[in-house]
């Protein structure tokens, strides 16, 4: 007969549960993906905020011109015999795919082409300053027109039009300039790309772009903290047993196997364990836990066990020396954090304005016939 004062020699788990430090470990891991997007997008998020306010303070709309390293806004005005100022050509082939009679296809980008001339920006002074870009010049604009070559193969562009209002940062200087001879010689105003650095051609006020980014990191920076609360308190029994518990000794007082059918109608046991658990200085407390076939075998009527109890909350009570989790738990949260990661790269990635990324459409249904 075990006497009231034997040593807690026999530590049993809840079925299926992993050992006081694997759960820990668990925890820790399960979070893990989450944090890594939560601190990711506030870092990217804060990085464009503050390359958005840089690049707003890069202009002053009430700044004399001078030479240098400029930034200048103003209405586009095609050089003389013209017929565009910056036109970019995004080249798409087109593929379909049918799944269960339901049509699919996809725009991918296979060449892109900058086609550039020389053109005029009009300055609300009513000053005009020739741009000449290069073709690496970076367009920031809707790429809004679309040519279909054929059923395989369509045309995305953007260009610049007259009229448009646009920003462009170059390096400003005295050049020459086949439009200024009526009046300055054949010299003139005329913004060329840094060397070293490629022309920016703006149609959205200088910062919008990062602005846009910012706030998309924010939102999913708020989506990671969201779901990295939900999922630790999903964990709420480890933690409160693990932080807020103590080990107290316990008895086994009973112990049964039943046996029970699944689904299939294939037989298969459960082992329930009674316990009685006799904190210090509070009431005790009887629980009754399932346990593996294993510990079942150690749980001999009348064993001391440890039993994790959290005095705050006296119906928590769990076999162990300290908070524990499922396996499956695990099993099934940690697939889900690893899939919320993936999801929100694949987003930073969407996420890129068109000029910084291959461009890729999708749609349903099968790719559009070319009118005869």
């Amino acid at each position: 007969m075990l006497c009231a004062a034997a040593p807690m020699n026999t530590e049993l788990l809840p079925n299926l549960h992993l050992p006081p430090t694997w759960s820990a470990a668990a925890v820790v891991l399960v979070a893990l993906p989450y944090l890594y997007a939560l601190v990711g997008a506030l870092r990217r998020a804060r990085r464009h905020g503050r390359t958005a306010r840089s690049e707003e303070r890069s202009f002053d709309p009430e700044a004399m011109l001078v030479a240098g390293d400029v930034v200048v806004t103003g209405r586009v005005e095609y050089a003389e015999g013209a017929e565009l100022a910056l036109r970019v050509e995004v080249v798409q082939g087109g593929t379909e795919s049918e799944s269960s009679g339901s049509w699919s296809h996809s725009w991918t980008e296979r060449e892109r082409r900058v086609r550039v001339h020389p053109f005029y920006l009009r300055l609300a002074s009513g000053e005009r300053v020739r741009v000449e870009p290069a073709e690496d010049a970076l367009l920031v604009d809707a790429l809004d027109g679309m040519v279909l070559v054929n059923r395989t193969e369509r045309i995305r562009t953007a260009e610049l039009s007259p009229g448009e209002q646009v920003f462009v940062r170059g390096t400003l200087g005295r050049g020459a300039d086949p439009e200024g001879e009526r009046y300055r010689s054949g010299r003139g105003l005329v913004l060329r790309a840094t060397p070293g650095h490629r022309m920016l051609v703006s149609s959205e006020p200088l910062g919008a772009r990062f602005r846009k980014r910012q706030r998309t990191h924010r939102r999913w920076a708020v989506a990671a903290l969201v779901c990295l609360c939900a999922v630790q308190a999903s964990f709420f029994t480890f933690h409160a047993l693990a932080f807020a518990g103590q080990t107290v000794p316990a008895t086994v007082e009973a112990r049964r196997a039943i046996e029970r059918t699944d689904g299939e109608g294939d037989p298969y046991t459960d082992h329930e364990v009674d316990v009685l658990a006799s904190p210090p200085d509070a009431p005790s407390v009887r629980f009754t836990e399932e346990v593996s076939e294993g510990d079942y075998a150690l749980a001999t009527e009348g064993s001391p066990v440890a039993v994790r109890h959290v005095r705050a909350m006296p119906s928590l009570a769990e076999l162990g020396t300290g908070g524990t989790v499922h396996g499956l738990h695990f099993a099934l949260l940690m697939p889900l954090g690893i899939a919320f990661l993936s999801i929100y790269a694949a987003a930073r990635r969407r996420s890129r304005p068109w000029y910084l990324r291959p461009v890729k459409d999708t749609g349903s249904g099968q790719l559009p016939d070319v009118p005869a």
